[in-house]
């Protein structure tokens, strides 16, 4: 006999169970892609890396952490177009949401391919759009080899 208990959220104990083993898994292909990432010629950079090393011509991805919820996103203030393209802008979220759910946090995806050697700076901001004031700032180091 299996004995159904409800939260008080009316969530049961099963549906919980469910979502933290999702997010466990999330997290666990997250850290799978990164540590494969060497080995491929697709590379992953955490937010906490302020150098990259990339190849001419080859897609990069930096990832940072956003809290969507909140309103806030990441921001690049820009990019020579000459020696950079942006590839692709995209979000995970952390965890899996219900349809009636806004926001939450999510990893941000940035990809981009580099077309000549050198050392170039991505300056970075996460903000509220709507708002003038910048709650953080980043300065990336790109190294093309």
């Amino acid at each position: 006999m299996v004995v159904d208990r409800t939260l008080s959220a009316g969530t049961s104990i099963h549906d919980q169970n469910i979502k933290t083993m999702k997010y466990i898994l999330f997290i666990l292909l997250v850290i799978c892609i990164n540590s494969a990432a060497g080995q491929s010629s697709r590379k992953s950079y955490i937010i906490n890396d302020t150098t990259v090393n990339a190849i001419v011509n080859e897609r990069f991805e930096l990832n940072f952490l956003a809290c969507h919820d909140g309103g806030y996103s990441w921001f690049l203030t820009s990019i020579d177009t000459a020696e950079f393209k942006l590839l692709d802008k995209t979000s995970i979220p952390l965890i899996e949401q219900s349809v009636s759910m806004v926001g939450g946090n999510a990893v941000e995806i940035w990809s981009f391919k580099g077309f000549n050697k050198g050392i170039y700076y991505f300056d970075f901001y996460y903000k509220r759009p709507w708002l003038s004031e910048t709650e953080k700032s980043l300065k990336i180091k790109v190294v093309i080899n």
